[in-house]
Formats: structure tokens, sequence, C-alpha cells
């Protein structure tokens, strides 16, 4: 839509604004071209699926917007690069009532030739399977997406979740709001983000009809990262046993770097309070398993199998959580190089 502003002073004379335009997100229901997609009987409990679709452009490109909502939460790449600055997005809401999408503006993404959008589709609100008695879960995980393309001629593209995507399974074997996170280094396909993967032994997304509520934009200030902390302190209570203790209580995620070998396990723990209370054996709640961020990195946590001899680097895209201090008990691994955990 354009717009301008006029005014007419005292003396009668008319003042008019230069033209600016705005515009809006998908208002109904018919502005949807997308379907719901999901895994459908390959998708496993708890288990966060990677969903991936290639596609051409083949002219210079004015404008691309990509609309997107992912029960229960999702992070979106395109050309392997993430988008936007959101996590743990969508917003809780009461899924058959009313369920939030969000919109980016893409152009700077998109490039002449071939183009890959990829996401990790995690259980967040929507698929709570480890509390309630079952009384959280709506539906198994599920993604739409709508990218626009506008090319300088005026022509548009829309590339839309449906039949045409592939799914498989992430490294993220385990996510769940309340549990935590498990991360297997021997699941990561490096590229799958990018256009010319293989796709071997990918399935082909099937559409997901469970019961949903009216698709609305999602326009409350998202869950961001807006501080990165480094401990105010760290010891070691045990041989092999790590607290990073940031000083302070916050929400957010820990960003963890290790020196490890094949088949080492870390197990990473947090706990809300003072961390003098973790002594050496404290009741501590487990915490969520980080993805690797590291191109360098590949090391199994509490299970998984170190893939190789590198320094290690962890962060959690799934799950969030309120806390203070970090327990890390690793074998052969050494964490007094350094953790820091951003504060979303």
């Amino acid at each position: 839509y354009w717009w301008n502003v006029a005014v007419t002073d005292a003396a009668g004379t008319m003042h008019i604004s230069e033209p600016d335009w705005f515009e809006t997100g998908l208002l109904n229901q018919e502005d949807w071209r997308a379907e719901w997609i999901s895994a459908g009987s390959r998708y496993i409990t708890n288990w966060a699926m990677q969903y991936r679709r290639e596609f051409l452009v083949c002219s210079e490109v004015a404008k691309a917007k990509v609309y997107i909502s992912g029960l229960g939460f999702y992070e979106l790449t395109i050309n392997g690069r993430k988008v936007g600055d959101h996590v743990l997005d969508p917003a809780i809401t009461e899924f058959p009532q009313k369920i939030f999408y969000v919109g980016y503006d893409v152009t700077d993404r998109i490039q002449r030739g071939g183009n890959a959008l990829g996401v990790v589709l995690g259980d967040g609100w929507y698929h709570q399977s480890q509390l309630m008695e079952g009384g959280g879960i709506y539906g198994d995980p599920c993604l739409l997406l709508q990218l626009e393309i506008t090319y300088k001629s005026g022509v548009k593209q829309y590339v839309v979740s449906d039949g045409g995507w592939k799914t498989f399974y992430s490294p993220i074997t385990m996510n769940n709001i309340y549990v935590g996170e498990t991360y297997d280094g021997r699941m990561e396909q490096p590229g799958w983000d990018l256009y010319g993967y293989h796709e071997n032994g990918w399935f082909q997304a099937v559409p997901d009809n469970a019961p949903k509520g009216k698709l609305v934009p999602q326009l409350m200030p998202p869950i961001r990262v807006t501080q990165e902390l480094k401990p105010a302190a760290v010891t070691m209570p045990q041989e092999g046993v790590f607290v990073f203790d940031m000083g302070k209580n916050f929400a957010g995620y820990v960003r963890l770097k290790i020196f490890g070998t094949p088949g080492n396990e870390v197990d990473a723990l947090w706990r809300g309070g003072h961390a003098g209370r973790y002594g050496g054996c404290g009741q501590l709640r487990r915490f969520p398993y980080p993805r690797r961020t590291d191109p360098a990195l590949y090391l199994w946590q509490n299970g998984r199998d170190c893939m190789g001899t590198e320094v290690c680097l962890f962060w959690i895209p799934l799950c969030g959580t309120d806390w203070r201090a970090c327990k890390c008990d690793g074998r052969n691994a050494d964490g007094t190089e350094g953790s820091y955990g951003p504060c979303a």
C-alpha cells in the first residue's frame, strides 16, 4: 500500500509529503498457497526432523519474503545461513484456536541459480510428550512455509511447503522443552541445507491434517539473544567435572567449548541459585544438550559418539531454560578452555 500525508496551513497552502509504502502479511487463509507437511509415519517422538527444498532463480530479484510457522519450534536457513534472529519460535498459543506465523525479508539471501531452503523442526510446545500425561500433544511436529519471490520484471515465483519437500532425521535425537536435548554427531550431514545435496535416503514429506487454528502474524517481540556472558568462576569439584558459574540467574543457552577424542562423553546439566550448591553431587536438573556449531566439532554427549579429535562448540537451538551454573561431566575433556552462555 502507498500513502502520503497532506497538510493545509493557516494561509491555505497545502503541503504534501513524499509517498511511502507498507505491506501486510498474509491476512487471509486464501493467501496461503502452502500446505502443512510433516514426516508422517517416519516421525519418531522427540526426534527433530530436517526438511529441505531446492529451487532455481533465473532472473534478477526485486524482493523476496518468506512466511513460516513450524510447530513446535523451528530453525530456518536459506543456502545454509540462519534466517532472522528469533529463537524458540513460534510463540505458544492454544494451537487448535490460533497459530502464529512469522515473515522475513530474505531478498539478500536469494542468489541467481540454485538455492535451498532448510528447516530443523522440533517438538516445542506443540508436541509436549514428556509431561502432562500426553495432554500437551496437539499433533506431530509440522511445517508451513511460503516463499514469495518478485522479479524485477514483475513476475512472481512461489516456493511452498508441499509434497515436493524431503525430510530426514537430524542429529538432535531428543528434544523437549522441559527435559532437554541430545545431539548425536554421527547423524550429521554436512551441506544438507545447501543446493546440490544428494538427498540419498531422505523421505518424501507428507501432508499433515491435524486440526489447527487460524493463522495470524506474530506481532509480539520475539525471544532473541540480547547478551553474551562469560563465567564469573570455574571450579572442578571432582576429577573431570567442571562447574561454570555465570554469576547470576538468567534465561538463555550455554555454548560450551571442549577438547575431546573419539568416544568421549559429556553430560551438561544446569542449576539456578548459587553455584556452590553443586558441591560434588548436588541434585541437578538435566541441561538441554546443545547443538554443534563449529565445523571442526564432533563430540558425543550423553551417549553420543565423537567422530574426531577436535575442538568442540555446542549450543541449543530448540530448548532454553533459566539457570546460573552449568555442570559438565566428561571423560577426557578439558572444560577449563572456557564456556559462556549467551542470554536470550
